[in-house]
């Protein structure tokens, strides 16, 4: 078989070629890809042709075998075909020449030449119509094609010389466009731009609602988002979550706001503690938020006292807080403690009432502020 392999060599040169600076480990059949690719000339296909006839007249066991290895010469040129347009002329022009396959353009052309052809003969139709368009074999049995097999996906209006062009290439796998992006994506930078995807992700990545929430199983999260929704879901009471804390602040040893006894008088509010959502809006002694809620107050002074929440606008009581009263006159505090829901970008102002005009006394402790209002805002 050795001259049957140099004829029908995939590359030009190949080891012991005789050849000056003939390639090393480059055996045949294939040879050395780096040497291009072998085009069979007429003469060699003849040669060939006539080799294999003379085999078969001289010595029919032989020849049986002969034929057995040009017909398995012929699947390997056919299925290499599928890469190359060259190889795929070879494997026509081989199999033609051995009488082993008869080939067809469609279907149809074989169905009439049908009658003319031998028990047994192998048949390849490039474009059957009758297969989807794609390459199918067939073999002549008792008179009738008989079905074997059809050749990969390859269609015969996909002109294998069109592999070059990778947009073609990957249309034949039936990829998406984006498939095709990804695919012809060079670099991990590149494949992330065609998934959208920041430098370095994965997957996407959660933001904060949805960290917050909770209820979301398909997006990642990173340090900053745990933490996040450790600190909101600890943040949470049955009000809702916490979102601001402002207060009525004074500098160390200072006393309570002055007011008038018996008479209700707007509390001062002056100091944001607490607003990483920038919820607040705070204009002494008046106070809003961005969205609906309900607010938890808490504020001290000596003897009897009561509060209630404003809606300023409509100069509206939103409702009253306790009424409490200290159990040592002109010495003890009492808390005075309301829960009020409030509603989003209205102005609210906290009064209170008190049986005398004493100022709240402060604690003075060092290095520690005086409060003497807290409001919680929870949504």
């Amino acid at each position: 078989m050795s001259e049957i392999d140099r004829i029908l060599r995939n590359y030009n040169r190949y080891s012991g070629d005789g050849l000056p600076g003939e390639p090393v480990d480059a055996p045949l059949p294939v040879g050395d890809p780096s040497s291009g690719v072998h085009s069979i000339k007429r003469e060699a296909l003849r040669e060939f042709g006539k080799e294999v006839v003379d085999r078969s007249a001289e010595h029919s066991a032989t020849a049986q075998t002969a034929a057995a290895t040009v017909a398995g010469a012929v699947d390997a040129s056919v299925g290499a075909a599928n890469l190359a347009v060259e190889k795929s002329e070879v494997a026509v022009a081989a199999a033609e020449a051995s009488g082993l396959a008869k080939f067809f353009d469609t279907k149809a052309d074989a169905d009439t030449a049908l009658a003319g052809l031998s028990e047994d003969q192998l048949v390849e139709v490039l474009a059957d119509e009758t297969q989807s368009g794609l390459r199918a074999r067939y073999r002549v049995e008792a008179g009738v094609f008989v079905f074997k097999l059809a050749i990969g996906t390859m269609r015969a209006s996909q002109n294998l010389a069109e592999l070059a062009d990778k947009d073609a290439a990957l249309g034949i796998l039936g990829l998406t466009s984006k498939g095709k992006e990804l695919v012809k994506a060079a670099t991990a930078a590149a494949m992330r731009t065609v998934l959208e995807l920041k430098a370095g992700a994965l997957a996407a990545l959660a933001d904060q609602p949805k960290a917050e929430a909770g209820t979301d199983n398909t997006t990642l999260m990173t340090p900053l988002r745990t933490k996040q929704a450790i600190t909101s879901n600890l943040a949470s009471s049955a009000l809702g979550r916490l979102y601001a804390v402002v207060t009525d602040t004074k500098a160390q040893g200072a006393s309570g706001q002055a007011h008038t006894a018996n008479t209700w008088t707007d509390h001062d509010i002056n100091t944001v503690d607490y607003d990483p959502d920038s919820v607040v809006t705070l204009s002494d002694p008046s106070f809003q938020f961005d969205r609906d809620g309900y607010v938890k107050i808490s504020t001290t002074q000596r003897d009897n006292q009561a509060i209630r929440l404003i809606e300023v606008t409509g100069s509206v009581v939103v409702t009253a807080g306790s009424s409490l009263s200290s159990s040592a006159a002109s010495a003890g505090h009492a808390a005075a403690v309301g829960i009020y829901e409030v509603a989003a970008d209205t102005d609210y102002r906290l009064q209170f009432i008190h049986n005398t005009s004493n100022l709240a006394p402060a604690v003075n402790f060092a290095g520690r502020a005086e409060v003497f209002l807290l409001v919680e805002f929870y949504a």
